[in-house]
Formats: structure tokens, sequence, C-alpha cells
């Protein structure tokens, strides 16, 4: 098999998840895993807390676009989930780790969108799930919006 690896199950049921696949998916310690059965295989992933939610954050994207007259991109990990520009929904974010290391404000982005972008980190429950990034074609030093959109999604995040 291409890209496999083969780990054995100890005395508990416990197998070891290799270290860049932890790394790719930004998996950490302690972080909750969904394990299933499909089509007799034992499927792994991420658990998400935020698809409990993903309603809701699309009428915040929504509702703060009207607000603001700006345009927001949510993502859980390198995927985009919601946006003002429904094209890009499902699409991965290629330089995600780079974007997903620090809070940016007015950096000029040219990548899944073009323009002027402020990030916001999302943690819930301790750990980075994913980015809001607010962008458009002029600079502003005005965040209090994707403050606040953060603040909205982390407590609903911390509260399912």
């Amino acid at each position: 098999m291409n890209n496999s690896n083969i780990r054995s199950i100890d005395g508990l049921g416990r197998i070891v998840i290799p270290k860049n696949i932890r790394n790719k998916l930004h998996i950490n310690s302690n972080e909750e895993l969904e394990i299933y059965i499909e089509n007799e295989k034992i499927i792994i992933s991420k658990y998400s807390s935020i698809k409990e939610f993903i309603e809701y954050i699309k009428f915040l994207e929504d509702t703060f676009s009207r607000i603001t007259e700006k345009n927001y991109l949510f993502t859980e990990n390198d995927t985009v989930i919601s946006s003002t520009n429904k094209e890009l929904i499902g699409k991965k974010m290629d330089d995600y780790d780079s974007l997903y290391e620090k809070n940016l404000i007015n950096h000029y982005y040219n990548g899944i969108v073009n323009g002027y972008i402020s990030t916001e980190i999302i943690i819930i429950d301790g750990h980075k799930k994913g980015l809001i990034i607010e962008y458009g074609n002029e600079k502003t030093n005005d965040t209090k919006y994707l403050r606040l959109l953060k603040a909205i999604i982390e407590k609903a995040g911390n509260t399912y």
C-alpha cells in the first residue's frame, strides 16, 4: 500500500499514530479522535467540534458580512468550511500552516483570496481548530468585528 504505516495493537487495544500523520493533521496530545467502522474498515479521523455548529458559523458569516460589508472565510484546519465567496467552500489552503502561526492584521495576501487580510485563530477546548479570515481590497485597522466573531465562535465551540 502506498503511504501506509503498519502498526501493532498492544494488549490494551492501543495503537500509536505516527508523528508525521499527527503533524499533518495538527493532532495534539489529549485531542479527541473519532473512530468508526465503514465498509469493514476502521476509520480514525480528527474529531470536529466545529461540525457540530457549522450552520451557526454560516449564519454568523452571513450576518457579519452584511453588517460590516467585509468578506469572511472560516476554516477547519486547512479546509474552508464557510465563506462569503461560496465557491471557496471545501477548498484546501496550501499555505495554511504559515497563516496558522499567528494573527495577522492588514497583511497583503495572494492565495485562496487576494487582497488585505486579517486573521484570528479559532481555539476550542485549548486546541487550534481553524482560522477566521477577514479580507478585502482595502486596508483597515478595525478588527473589532473579527475579534467579536472569534469570541462568539469559541464560546459556542466550548459549549457544544
